[in-house]
């Protein structure tokens, strides 16, 4: 696994633990930076992933966007832009460092990552210079972004060139002092307080426009609130310089490889066989596991059958003589996918393997608490380019969750190599999507990956995201890449394997 994608994994996991959302996605790719507060959807933008500048700055706008995610009110968002000008600009000001806040107070990653971020923006420019030749309405914003991160975020140097750029606003000194005073006030708790408080400093204005003895303030009031092109804010400075940086790596040829194709999950045509003795001895053994209920009998008030040897509490006044019988364990409702190895050196196995699998979905059918997936990997998918002998490759949807297990799905044959750390990417990507309360992934296979280290990672995804890991080896003493396994000398022993494992998390 390249780097990019190590990255993209860790960004990942981070975004849903952060968001403890596990539908939040992040994407290293194209040349733009995207966040879509709605979907949950984060996009950045590809450049020179040895940069370790470059990477500080996608960090910092990651956890940018990972704050606005949790702790900015869209409702709000949308108030301010259907506001626009002035109010929108404030907003957005007020809102940044309120967000940052709330991330740093919560968690020391988001202030390494965010004090970084403001080093970098210092270093890019991003909050101007004393420049007098500037338009004055253009001083005042850049004085207002830098004043209020530096108050609000208490960033010192930004409160130090805001403290510089102070003196090029002579004219406005009673304004000013006013709107000190107003957001000092109220400093911003919640996303609502930015909006009120940017309705409040537009009020000032009007009001010093009004009161105001001096023409030089009354000029330059009029000036900010005709400003059409106001200065934009660091989320908007930031993804400008990550977009441009991507560019001109892409320029220079610095561009590390793309994010791989994403694994595509489907179902596909089939040429293999089922061993149909394997799915009767199989599905009947999954079958009493998972009915009926384990449960025990305990004493009741009230009941249609006599609890035995309670007849002497009676005396003491314990009318508790009946018998009531009650789970043992409270069955949870649980997604289960099972993800099985269907490369080249699985041939002698697969038809074993088909119809013990198709036997294990048939059986665990009857518990209405647990819903199931399998999937096999590698299925090569379509050629990469028309004239090119080299294919992607897919997984093999042999039953979907909340569908119905078909013989002929599981007629799957032998062929390819084992890039088993991919393809738990892609079972977990749509294990996380389901409802269910607990989440487990079986990974059945003959042992060896094509590679560890995209295991490594995958493991970690899914742990991340709230689902456990399984390993079986089949005809294997030893599952290269994970720490947790357990392996079966038959094909056989699958199924009771697997009945073990499920009675230990589920029943």
């Amino acid at each position: 696994m390249n780097f990019q994608n190590q990255l993209t994994s860790k960004f990942r996991a981070w975004s849903r633990i952060s968001t403890r959302n596990s539908s939040v996605t992040v994407q290293i790719a194209g040349s733009k930076a995207l966040a879509d507060m709605r979907s949950g959807a984060i996009t950045l933008p590809e450049g020179d992933l040895s940069d370790p500048q470059y990477v500080d700055l996608l960090e910092g706008l990651l956890e940018h966007e990972i704050g606005h995610l949790i702790e900015t009110d869209i409702n709000i968002v949308q108030k301010s832009s259907k506001a626009g000008g002035l109010t929108k600009w404030l907003t957005n000001l007020f809102e940044d460092p309120r967000m940052e806040n709330e991330r740093i107070r919560k968690t020391y990653v988001a202030k390494e990552a965010l004090d970084k971020l403001e080093d970098l923006a210092i270093e890019f420019g991003f909050f101007g210079t004393q420049n007098v030749d500037l338009p004055i309405e253009i001083i005042f914003h850049n004085w207002l972004l830098n004043w209020v991160r530096g108050n609000i975020r208490s960033q010192q140097k930004l409160l130090s060139i805001a403290n510089a750029e102070e003196y090029l606003l002579a004219d406005l000194a009673p304004t000013i002092e006013r709107i000190k005073a107003l957001i000092l006030d109220n400093v911003p708790v919640s996303c609502a307080d930015t909006l009120s408080l940017s309705e409040q400093l537009i009020a000032i204005l009007n009001d010093q426009l009004v009161l105001s003895d001096s023409s030089e303030e009354k000029a330059a009031i009029e000036a900010i609130l005709k400003c059409k092109e106001r200065p934009k804010d660091l989320h908007d400075k930031l993804k400008q310089t990550v977009n441009s940086k991507a560019e001109d790596a892409r320029e220079s040829g610095d561009v590390i490889a793309g994010l791989d194709a994403p694994v595509e999950l489907k179902q596909m045509k089939l040429t293999g066989s089922l061993d149909l003795g394997s799915v009767s001895d199989t599905s009947a053994l999954i079958a009493k596991l998972v009915s009926p209920v384990k449960c025990r009998e305990v004493p009741s008030d009230v009941g249609a059958r006599l609890h035995r040897n309670r007849f002497a509490q009676i005396v003491a006044g314990d009318t508790s003589v009946f018998s009531k019988r009650v789970p043992i364990r409270k069955r949870t409702p649980t997604a289960i996918s099972f993800l099985v190895d269907r490369s080249g050196s699985m041939n002698d196995l697969m038809p074993s393997v088909n119809g013990t699998l198709f036997g294990i979905v048939k059986g665990l059918s009857l518990a209405n608490h647990i819903n199931t997936e399998v999937l096999y990997y590698p299925m090569l998918t379509r050629p990469i380019d028309p004239k090119s002998d080299k294919y992607t490759w897919g997984i093999h949807q042999a039953k979907k969750f909340d569908g119905q297990a078909l013989e002929a799905d599981f007629k799957v044959s032998a062929d390819g190599t084992t890039p088993t750390g991919e393809a738990i990417f892609g079972a977990v990507a749509d294990l996380i999507k389901r409802p269910e309360q607990r989440k487990l992934l079986f990974v059945l296979t003959d042992g060896y990956p094509d590679s560890n280290s995209p295991i490594e990672e995958a493991l970690f995804f899914a742990k991340t995201s709230g689902i456990t890991t399984i390993a079986v080896g089949l005809q294997t003493s030893f599952v290269a890449g994970f720490n947790r396994f357990i392996t079966v000398d038959q094909v056989s022993d699958i199924s009771t394997a697997i009945s073990r494992e499920i009675d230990s998390y589920l029943i």
